[in-house]
């Protein structure tokens, strides 16, 4: 009796608890069981069908254990041990082993799921920080009372990090409490750490801030939004590298006002033992009573990569947060190092300096984390590729304060289809290196299972598309709602092969104008002077010869130019995945560049022997390869418009151009030149006097 006391105490003193949000969404804590090889995990939701989480994961995927709970037909909690291997239903492993509701916890809701399962400790280690994914719907599963029971798509889902306590109980010998520390994300966009136990008196609390972000950093203590005069508390560094603090309160959205500097403290051991020495960092003594020792406490937090105005004045006016974000935090976890992942390599683009479009992809050991954001306001995608055939793409818009992230397949140029399932993480904010501008109108960021499911290499350059537009998805809610069509797109590249954060190989915005100059060349060339060439050679030949040759002097003159155009677009510090001339996978290139650099010069020699030696066999092959060329460019400028992307009226309008040049040709030629036209050229462009060749010189 007396032992099953202790293990009670131990187990109500040692837990931990997070929850995403103030409305039950999804609440997990960690509890110690009668064993030190397993753990209770207690979860609680507003929703009724069911309720899942995985530990050591930010996505579906990996193998990683996930745990499925749900009501059965007589009241008892089903529990359900599975295998996430990817984004389909988790393949069935066991049935879970259900816990008594620890000590200590109480429902928040009398109608959602609240249920406990054991799961080993191996899966929770109490040294770092754990990546959770969760998932919550309110559809029962097709067989309630069975746990191998198949169960609907979830309705909501996301990620976070939990840590659990190094100690076990609630105060150390001294009476002071556990270091509390909570994170926005793992990595490490805006972390805050608590330690009472170094307060100088009872009335403070020593805070610690730490961010990737460079410039300043905030945070307001019970309140989940900018109203309620919320104490707040910025800080950043001066000019003598010591930290300033400004405490303000915040009211609108709008600049925090000034109340008085804050008191900058030493870093504490604990929390200098749980920082990685990068961006910012600053500890400030922080009234206890801002803080719910007993309970959570809401906070909102905002950070930016620029400086004050005068870093040096705590009454300083500051610029616009880049990232920002709520949290709600306990003081019953505590922890001894924060564990945030290094990223490896990052690229970014932006089409242009007004933010049409900017991406950027940072990639860490187990994962890359894509940012795309506009300053259009409608709707933002990406997608892989050159083309939207066959793209994997991801679509997002504003909705009620949040951005819906759909992931899409393209089809062609229409509304690319919904993916049946998805392979992608939605994360709370971006990384830390990523600064979103204030005029930012759409913007979010996602999780990628490396190799980035194939959308992203870890070995080189990978090809992308964008589109933008300013008008609003049909319903913004649903992920599978319908959009209108983009107001403007593009082609570039991203590199995480290697390479520090913020170094890699993002094409350039001039790329896009490289592929339309490209295709206006080629069109001028094959589209306009080679029929022109054609017309004079059929038609004109005996009294104005010279203007075929000079004619095609300029379309080889303007292929060569597209050519080099394209040759520049896929250089290697751009593209090194695009392979050159006729080692391409692309039919529009293997085409192009077989005409250009092939049959184009054979055609030039074939016609200087035929002019010069007056070969009557290379005067049949220079007509009939001739004709060949053309048809053969006429192909391929229909595949680089498709490549391009180009809409299919567009498409159609080449073809009805190409059409014309033919009839018009024909009738100029075998109507007018050689029917009533013929007299008045003659007079105009008499015959040429040398004549055509009538016989081959062997």
């Amino acid at each position: 009796m007396l032992l099953g006391l202790v293990l009670l105490v131990f187990a109500v003193a040692s837990q931990v608890t997070h929850c995403v949000d103030d409305d039950l969404t999804f609440c997990l804590t960690i509890s110690n069981w009668t064993t030190t090889s397993s753990l209770v995990g207690t979860i609680q939701t507003k929703y009724t069908g069911w309720a899942a989480v995985a530990f050591g994961s930010n996505q579906m995927g990996g193998g990683v254990t996930a745990y499925v709970g749900w009501p059965g037909s007589k009241g008892a909690t089903v529990i359900s041990e599975r295998k996430v291997v990817d984004t389909s239903m988790p393949a069935f492993v066991q049935d879970g082993t259900s816990a008594p509701i620890p000590q200590g916890i109480n429902a928040q809701n009398t109608t959602g799921i609240f249920f406990s399962f054991v799961f080993p400790a191996s899966q929770f280690p109490q040294t770092k920080s754990v990546d959770i994914i969760y998932a919550v719907a309110s559809t029962a599963p097709s067989e309630p009372d069975s746990a191998q029971s198949s169960f609907t798509r979830h309705d909501t889902a996301d990620t976070f990090s939990l840590s659990l306590t190094n100690s076990s109980s609630g105060a150390d010998a001294s009476g002071a409490r556990p270091l509390v520390y909570s994170c926005a994300d793992s990595q490490g966009t805006f972390c805050v750490t608590f330690d009472p136990s170094l307060s100088p008196s009872d009335n403070f609390t020593v805070a610690t801030v730490q961010t990737y972000y460079t410039g300043w950093a905030g945070v307001a203590f019970g309140t989940r939004n900018m109203s309620g005069n919320a104490a707040a508390y910025v800080g950043w560094t001066g000019t003598n590298g010591s930290p300033v603090i400004s405490e303000r309160t915040v009211s609108a959205n709008a600049m925090p006002s000034f109340v008085r500097q804050g008191t900058a403290v030493a870093i504490p051991q604990q929390a200098a033992a749980a920082m990685n020495g990068t961006g910012l960092v600053f500890s400030f003594l922080l009234p206890v009573s801002s803080f719910a020792l007993s309970g959570r406490t809401n906070l909102i937090f905002a950070v930016a990569n620029s400086g004050p105005s005068d870093p040096d004045l705590p009454n300083s006016t500051f610029s616009i947060h880049d990232s920002y974000g709520t949290l709600s935090v306990a003081a019953t976890g505590a922890d001894d190092a924060v564990d945030v992942p290094q990223a490896i390599a990052s690229s970014s683009f932006c089409a242009d300096a007004r933010g049409t479009f900017c991406a950027v992809a940072t990639r860490y050991s187990e994962y890359t984390v894509l940012t795309v954001y506009s300053v259009y306001t409608g709707w933002v995608g990406i997608g892989s590729g050159t083309g939207m055939a066959g793209s994997t793409m991801f679509v997002g818009w504003p909705s009620n304060g949040t951005v819906t992230v759909s992931q899409r397949v393209g089809t062609g140029h229409s509304e690319p289809s919904v993916a049946a399932s998805a392979a992608f993480a939605p994360t709370d904010a971006p990384p830390g290196s990523v600064a979103l501008p204030p005029a930012t109108g759409v913007a979010f960021s996602i999780k990628l299972a490396q190799p980035a499911q194939g959308i992203l290499s870890v070995a080189r350059a990978s090809p992308l598309i964008f589109a933008v537009s300013n008008a609003s998805a049909q319903a913004p809610a649903d992920p599978s709602s319908a959009f209108p069509m983009h107001s403007s797109y593009g082609l570039f590249a991203l590199d995480v092969s290697g390479g520090p954060p913020g170094l890699g190989a993002g094409k350039t915005a001039d790329g896009a104008a490289l592929v339309l100059v490209h295709g206006l060349c080629m069109f001028a060339a094959w589209g306009l002077l080679a029929p022109l060439g054609i017309v004079v050679a059929r038609y004109l030949k005996a009294r104005q010869g010279s203007w075929h040759a000079a004619l095609f002097c300029a379309v080889g003159l303007l292929s060569a130019t597209g050519l080099i155009l394209v040759e520049v677009y896929v250089s290697p510090a751009v593209s090194p995945q695009r392979l050159r001339f006729i080692g391409s996978r692309s039919a529009h290139a293997i085409i192009g560049t077989s005409v250009v650099l092939a049959v184009y010069p054979l055609q030039c020699i074939l016609g200087c022997l035929s002019r010069s030696f007056g070969w009557l066999a290379a005067r049949k092959a220079h007509r009939w390869i001739g004709a060949l060329t053309v048809v053969l460019a006429t192909a391929n400028m229909h595949l680089g418009l498709a490549q391009y992307n180009a809409s299919v009226v567009f498409l159609v309008l080449f073809w009805v151009w190409m059409l014309s040049v033919c009839l018009g040709g024909w009738y100029f030629g075998d109507v007018l030149v050689r029917g009533w036209l013929g007299p008045p050229l003659r007079k105009v462009f008499p015959a040429n006097p040398q004549p055509e060749p009538q016989q081959a010189n062997e």
